[in-house]
């Protein structure tokens, strides 16, 4: 379920950056680390570092994901395997 979210989560940022794949964006995740919940305007958020795969490359820093504005979902990459 995760992978699934996450995968509409790049594709809104496509989108939402006028970003048209042809292709089918994939994702696998590859480690969870589930941290403690935080509360943020009185809404509980789920809290994890997530190393995933993807075939669509995806620039440092960006914010995936719900409350991405305001520094949750941040992206950060370690390696690019060619």
């Amino acid at each position: 379920m995760l992978q699934r979210i996450l995968t509409g989560n790049i594709l809104s940022m496509l989108k939402g950056l006028g970003i048209r794949v042809e292709q089918r964006v994939e994702v696998h995740i590859k480690h969870l680390e589930e941290r403690p919940n935080v509360i943020f305007k009185g809404v509980k958020l789920y809290c994890a570092n997530i190393s995933f795969d993807s075939n669509v490359l995806l620039p440092q820093h960006v914010g995936l994901g719900k409350h991405a504005s305001v520094g949750f979902g941040i992206l950060t990459v370690t390696t690019i395997n060619k």
